[in-house]
């Protein structure tokens, strides 16, 4: 490989492992909040579908 094309590939790899963990660290955010915000919720007025 050439230095360009081993830049490039770098850094569409780079853009991917961001991307991925971009959405795995919304995803744990989203995750921990609702288990944070289901405790605070009475049993009586819980609703699981």
């Amino acid at each position: 490989m050439s230095g360009a094309s081993m830049t490039e590939t770098l850094c569409i790899i780079g853009a991917w492992l961001v991307t991925f963990g971009a959405v795995g660290a919304y995803a744990a955010s989203v995750i921990l909040r609702g288990r944070r915000l289901s405790k605070i919720v009475p049993p009586e007025q819980r609703r699981w579908m």
